[in-house]
């Protein structure tokens, strides 16, 4: 069986926390929004190297952010903005890339990477601001 690499990792963990979050407290799934969210996570953590099924469940997860708004935690803004640059991201993969291979995958985590980081590090400096 061949390693996973670091993005197909986080998009298992991503898939199949997805569906238990959608199964607690307030959040419970009430509609078929939330049950084809669950259904694509579910695909994408079932096949976390196919780029097509990761994009697709995560842009609809951020749509359906987009639909809850304003009612949303800081921590969902966090996680809609890390979806949405992980579908960013590998949608410029797919572009740079469209016979994919090793350069493909190599340009995606090394991307994701380095936008996250960046991501994490701003929410956290504005998160020592507020606080201050």
């Amino acid at each position: 069986m061949k390693p996973l690499s670091p993005l197909a990792a986080y998009v298992v963990l991503w898939g199949a926390s997805m569906p238990l979050e959608l199964a607690r407290g307030a959040l419970v799934a009430r509609g078929p929004m939330e049950v084809a969210l669950a259904l694509l996570c579910v695909g994408a953590c079932l096949a976390p190297e196919n780029s097509t099924v990761t994009a697709l469940a995560m842009a609809f997860r951020v749509a359906w952010w987009l639909g809850r708004l304003p009612f949303t935690w800081d921590s969902e803004v966090l996680a809609a903005l890390t979806d949405l640059a992980v579908v960013l991201h590998v949608c410029a993969a797919e572009s740079e890339h469209p016979k994919g291979g090793a350069a493909r995958g190599a340009a995606l985590v090394a991307g994701v990477g380095a936008s996250l980081r960046r991501q994490l590090g701003w929410f956290y400096l504005a998160a020592g601001f507020w606080k201050l």
